[in-house]
């Protein structure tokens, strides 16, 4: 067995803390944790129908979105390039069943390398096929970027959304694309190749 406290220690001089179980920070924003290696918005704190998430707090970057709870008054959301992800840092999914219920936009600054939106909706940037990581849950009009291939549960169980525009450069849209939609009572399409007729509204 090996004495402690051990005196070779020049192999571990590279480990990077992955996790805290304990808050970080918190201000007038939100309060911070840190998982999976980043420095994360655990909960939105703002008293306003606006959540601007600062770029840093304790002289720390902020690099994930990924809150499990946003008071009812946050409708919009802004994000910087310091955001690398947001929701899960497998599938940058931000999930909506205990956080987001409210929000009718989110918004990332143009400068992100990893993140983008357009018409309130966000986007991994992905060369010329962007993938959509968030479409906000009270959102009504959803105005799509043009996709290569729009895959199965890409609008799934939305609650709000009336109207889904795909716009002219979409090429196909793949079976259950568009599912559990219990709202949705038009969808646009332009030069669209539709892979089957089981899309489910």
């Amino acid at each position: 067995t090996k004495s402690w406290p051990m005196k070779n220690t020049e192999q571990y001089t590279n480990l990077k803390p992955m996790q805290a179980d304990v808050d970080i920070f918190k201000d007038d924003y939100a309060i911070y944790n840190y998982v999976d290696g980043r420095l994360n918005v655990r909960e939105g704190t703002a008293k306003s129908d606006i959540l601007v998430v600062p770029y840093s707090v304790g002289g720390f970057v902020i690099n994930s979105f990924n809150p499990e709870k946003l008071p009812e008054e946050i409708a919009e959301v802004y994000l910087g390039q310091n955001i690398a992800t947001i929701g899960d840092s497998d599938n940058m999914n931000l999930k909506t069943k205990n956080s987001g219920r409210n929000l009718h936009a989110m918004h990332v600054a143009e400068e992100n390398p990893a993140l983008m939106s357009h018409e309130g909706i966000i986007y991994r940037k992905n060369g010329d096929n962007p993938q959509i990581c968030y479409i906000p849950a009270k959102m009504t009009q959803i105005n799509m970027l043009p996709m290569e291939t729009v895959e199965k549960n890409t609008i799934a169980n939305h609650k709000s959304v009336k109207v889904i525009y795909f716009p002219e450069g979409t090429k196909k849209l793949e079976a259950y694309a568009i599912e559990k939609c219990s709202l949705l009572e038009q969808v646009y399409l332009t030069k669209v190749y539709i892979a089957t007729d089981r899309t489910n509204h």
